[in-house]
């Protein structure tokens, strides 16, 4: 039952923080780019309260003597959910972010935006690579030092200390490579902002299908 707990609140985080760039696209479409960001941000550190659950749920099950193979069906688990979730709402769920948005800001009224439209056109690859980057680096170290912890329980402390570098490190790319790019868009060109938080979905939500897969092959192994 907590495997199945922590890997919700795992996702829930990651989903919030991902979905929440559509209310930059709301925000811009508005005029209110700097509101629209505001939003995001506010999503983004909501979700960051089930990963303060998260964290001490996973610590609690290595130090009950969980295996390697458990730890790694967490992120198999998460990132499933992860790619599905973001991929319905790619589809159908972008009319809600704007209850949300007005739910947030109290006394704004927006022109609402319910889906994208057009063809995706060509990728930018850069951008593209950053996103896939930065999210590898900021979702799984969590799972992966604790992964480490029950293969080292010696040094489980000393291990488990490097979740908030590999962590840093995603953080870093996204805040000089990914968030100007959309910060920049928001303030000049609504339809290229539109374009570009499609990369950043689709990317998140192709790269949740790959490490879910990774997890579940790490999870036979230790199997």
């Amino acid at each position: 039952m907590l495997v199945i707990t922590v890997s919700f609140f795992i996702a829930a985080s990651i989903i919030m923080e991902s979905v929440g760039v559509w209310a930059r696209v709301i925000g811009a479409a508005n005029q209110q780019p700097t509101t629209g960001y505001s939003t995001h941000v506010r999503i983004a550190t909501l979700g960051r309260f089930f990963i303060l659950l998260s964290a001490p749920t996973i610590g609690f099950l290595v130090d009950k003597g969980a295996s390697a193979g458990m730890v790694s069906s967490i992120g198999a688990i998460a990132f499933a959910i992860v790619s599905m979730s973001i991929s319905v709402f790619y589809f159908y769920g972008l009319r809600y972010m704007n209850a949300i948005y007005c739910f947030l800001n109290k006394g704004i009224s927006v022109v609402e935006i319910t889906e994208f439209k057009g063809r995706l056109g060509k990728v930018d690859k850069k951008f593209a690579f950053y996103v896939v980057c930065a999210f590898i680096f900021t979702t799984t170290g969590l799972i992966v030092v604790n992964i480490l912890a029950t293969l080292l329980p010696q040094y489980r402390a000393s291990i488990v200390q490097m979740s908030a570098l590999i962590t840093a490190f995603g953080t870093l790319v996204h805040i000089f490579f990914v968030d100007p790019k959309l910060s920049s868009l928001a303030d000049s060109n609504i339809e290229q902002l539109k374009k570009y938080t499609r990369f950043f979905l689709l990317s998140r939500a192709v790269s949740s299908i790959f490490l879910s897969i990774l997890f579940l092959l790490v999870h036979s192994f230790f199997q």
